[in-house]
């Protein structure tokens, strides 16, 4: 899985403050975390070793402490500025590929930078430019790898003009996914 995101998304109950499930769902598909959501995902769903989180820039200290335990890969938004897009997208799909069953890519808009993407509930300053992330996601259009693209986090109401609207049909169109006719106007 390569997660890309501003938030880590890797509380448990024994980290979270507010105990909110939606800052956890990356620590239960790997195998920890909420026992509500555990239910549903059992155990681990992803393979540790091909699980990249890029982007991140707001967290908290126990959730770096589990997901080092676990062994994922995390590359900041300092990081991923000063080592460059091809440098860390390339090592992220290798781990990625390299899981038998193949690979996910998660986008929390949030990752995005705001003004560009002022459509998220938890926006974060200095995020991802969108242009560098467009370039990545196609060069991954025909892998037959890739099993999923999820675009997570989108909140209409705080959408300025339906900037980030109009930004997630793009990445679609890019992958080559257009609005099906049975689905109402503006759903993709």
């Amino acid at each position: 899985m390569i997660w890309i995101d501003a938030h880590m998304d890797s509380h448990t109950p024994d980290t979270s403050l507010s105990h909110r499930l939606h800052g956890m769902p990356l620590a239960v598909l790997l195998g920890q975390g909420d026992t509500r959501w555990q239910t549903i995902c059992p155990t681990p769903v992803l393979d540790l070793r091909g699980c990249t989180l890029i982007g991140f820039r707001s967290f908290e200290a126990e959730e770096i402490k589990l997901l080092e335990h676990l062994g994922i890969t995390l590359i900041s938004i300092h990081e991923l500025r000063s080592q460059g897009w091809p440098a860390i997208w390339h090592q992220a799909l290798l781990r990625a590929r390299s899981c038998a069953g193949g690979y996910g890519i998660s986008l929390d808009l949030d990752a995005l930078s705001p003004h560009l993407a002022p459509g998220v509930s938890v926006p974060e300053p200095c995020g991802i430019d969108i242009r560098h992330l467009q370039r990545q996601l196609k060069s991954c259009r025909y892998d037959t790898k890739l099993l999923a693209l999820e675009i997570a986090e989108f909140n209409p109401r705080q959408d300025v003009r339906g900037r980030t609207a109009k930004l997630v049909r793009q990445l679609l169109q890019d992958q080559g996914i257009t609005r099906h006719p049975a689905y109402p106007k503006g759903v993709v």
